[in-house]
């Protein structure tokens, strides 16, 4: 049986890529991202800003004490300004037209 986005379009998915070489080249994306940022890539920096910023906002007397949050509170005063914020959205957008590119996305 057709999957409804062969029915639909006609066209199938591209095939995936060869594993090893796409670990290949992540490796080598990882390794740029050392060479030119000093660090890795990583989307829990991300998350624990974006939570760190919010907690700050509902609960600041909270976040004044606690090292945990004035860590990540200290880099920037918004998330947004935060370069891992930006990575991973640039993650997500790449995923879909990733996605997009490959007729993955129904």
């Amino acid at each position: 049986m057709k999957s409804s986005f062969v029915q639909e379009t006609g066209a199938r998915p591209a095939p995936y890529m060869n594993p090893y070489l796409a670990g290949a080249g992540l490796g080598l994306v990882l390794l740029a991202a050392f060479v030119v940022a000093g660090r890795g890539l990583g989307a829990s920096g991300a998350f624990a800003t974006s939570v760190s910023y919010v907690v700050n906002l509902v609960a600041p007397a909270h976040t004044a004490d606690n090292p945990f949050y004035q860590k990540y509170l200290s880099r920037a005063s918004n998330p947004f300004k935060d370069w891992l914020f930006i990575e991973v959205l640039g993650v997500m957008i790449g995923g879909f037209l990733s996605g997009m590119l490959a007729r993955r996305v129904a």
